[in-house]
């Protein structure tokens, strides 16, 4: 498992969420470093950690974590967590309660409101496999930046971030709530 660490003191450890790696915490830990040892791996299958033979689960995330915090010697700490990560944090403190200080949990990953379900609707639709909106926006990339509404960019950058990460599925995204069900 993969992970970055700085600072000295108590110890806050950052899980990230779908389709991020542990660097969406690095201006955080930048911050925080000065007076909180910061570690934030990235999950199986996530960034440089790689995948397991096994197929992935929160109870095999929770395993590799906790093995990590033992090699490196870490009896407490506190988690803050985004989306796919704060059910792994969840399940870290259920499973070792006596190591977790607190927890601070940030969008959890399946909880589905409107603002979320119009969100997983534009994510499937970009994941689909013949979805016209790539072709759409690449044939656009071509114009001048001024004639781009930011929206467009916006959607563009969403799109090449899914495709590299390996929770970009139709599947996934599907189940997790980006469906046409109402």
């Amino acid at each position: 498992m993969f992970w970055h660490e700085a600072g000295q003191g108590d110890t806050i450890i950052f899980l990230h969420g779908s389709w991020h790696t542990s660097s969406q915490w690095l201006p955080v830990i930048h911050q925080l470093a000065p007076r909180f040892h910061c570690l934030a791996p990235d999950l199986l299958g996530f960034g440089e950690s790689s995948s397991s033979r096994k197929p992935l689960s929160i109870t095999l995330q929770v395993h590799a974590l906790h093995d990590l915090l033992a090699a490196l010697r870490i009896q407490r700490c506190v988690f803050a967590a985004h989306s796919l990560g704060t059910w792994v944090a969840l399940q870290y403190a259920l499973h070792y309660p006596q190591q977790v200080g607190g927890l601070a949990l940030m969008y959890p990953e399946g909880l589905v409101t409107q603002d979320v379900r119009s969100r997983w609707r534009l994510e499937r639709w970009l994941t689909r496999p013949l979805s016209p909106l790539p072709w759409l926006l690449s044939a656009t990339a071509l114009l001048p930046s001024r004639l781009k509404p930011k929206a467009q960019t916006s959607v563009w950058q969403r799109y090449q971030v899914l495709h590299q990460s390996p929770a970009a599925s139709p599947i996934i995204i599907s189940a997790a709530g980006g469906g046409d069900r109402r």
